[in-house]
């Protein structure tokens, strides 16, 4: 080692080595100085003279009921019945939606892969039901027609905004669940499937309303400024990319219909929206954070409650 050591070329390795780790320690204390920098600009953002940004500025504001498709009675039940009987229990109503993607067993059916070839066989399999495209979709909408009919008395309406299920001002109070929109993204699956039924029958008239039904179920999930109400939008939304792309390949609509959903889904995906559900959550986080804060107790409530933190913030 005396020998390797009294080696002029080995003394200059080891200063090299010696002065790169030194630099690349002093490169990474000056990264971290930087984001500790960058988190104390970004929290000194969501402050407002001395107190984090209460979260009543971010609450989402409801239309008048009779111009909310939110407040139709088959949706209000939903959201009532999921309050009540908890994440365990399909209430009636949830039964109804999750059955639109079962099949009469209650076994749930699966939705082809998108770029897989649209196969009305396998739907006829999976759904159980037998003949042409039009007695198929007749089949299902003889079995579904309590949803669809209460489904249209809604679809006139402008609006279509969730009320809030958490305050995050009081973060001991118990949260309502987003069951239903679970709920809905199942039933998206069978209502795209009606769709592709619709475009066999040569019904565009159905296919467009099935795919203004999944639209208006997206847009409930979007009024709730969450990534969660995002991701559930996105899940709905992806099923009906098939029918509507085959729909207009098939010029099975006139100007009129495709203006309607045109309308429908454009300024869908602005970057606005996105961050500004982004922004929401962050301060949603800031605020419970703060309260825990004050009030120790709120997270081993919360922890220990055996739901996850992201479910309280939506």
């Amino acid at each position: 080692m005396k020998r390797l050591i009294r080696k002029k070329w080995f003394r200059r390795s080891t200063q090299g080595v010696v002065v790169v780790v030194s630099l690349l320690g002093l490169a990474n204390a000056m990264a971290n100085r930087r984001a500790a920098v960058a988190k104390r600009d970004a929290l000194s953002s969501l402050k407002l003279d001395g107190n984090l940004a209460e979260a009543a500025k971010f609450k989402v504001e409801m239309p008048p009921d009779d111009q909310n498709f939110a407040m139709i009675p088959l949706l209000v039940k939903l959201r009532e019945e999921n309050d009540d009987v908890g994440r365990e229990v399909e209430g009636e109503v949830q039964g109804k939606f999750a059955s639109m993607a079962r099949n009469p067993m209650g076994q749930p059916i699966g939705r082809p892969r998108l770029g897989e070839p649209w196969d009305p066989a396998i739907v006829a399999r999976d759904f159980q039901l037998k003949g042409s495209p039009a007695e198929m979709l007749e089949q299902f909408d003889r079995r579904h027609a309590d949803v669809l009919n209460a489904l249209r008395e809604g679809m006139d309406r402008p609006w279509a905004v969730l009320p809030s299920r958490v305050d995050l001002a009081n973060p001991k109070e118990e949260p309502g669940g987003y069951h239903d929109l679970i709920g809905l993204r199942s039933a998206a699956v069978g209502v795209a499937l009606r769709a592709e039924l619709a475009l066999d029958a040569g019904k565009g008239e159905v296919a467009l309303e099935s795919l203004l039904i999944n639209r208006r179920w997206a847009e409930l999930a979007c009024s709730q400024p969450t990534a969660n109400g995002r991701h559930r939008a996105w899940g709905i939304d992806r099923q009906s990319i098939p029918p509507l792309f085959r729909g207009i390949a098939s010029g099975v609509w006139d100007a009129t219909s495709l203006e309607r959903l045109r309308a429908a889904w454009s300024g869908r995906e602005s970057r606005e929206s996105i961050e500004r559900i982004l922004n929401v959550e962050g301060v949603a986080m800031a605020i419970f954070f703060d309260h825990c804060k004050r009030d120790r107790s709120l997270a081993p409530d919360l922890l220990g409650s055996g739901d996850d933190l992201f479910s309280r913030m939506g």
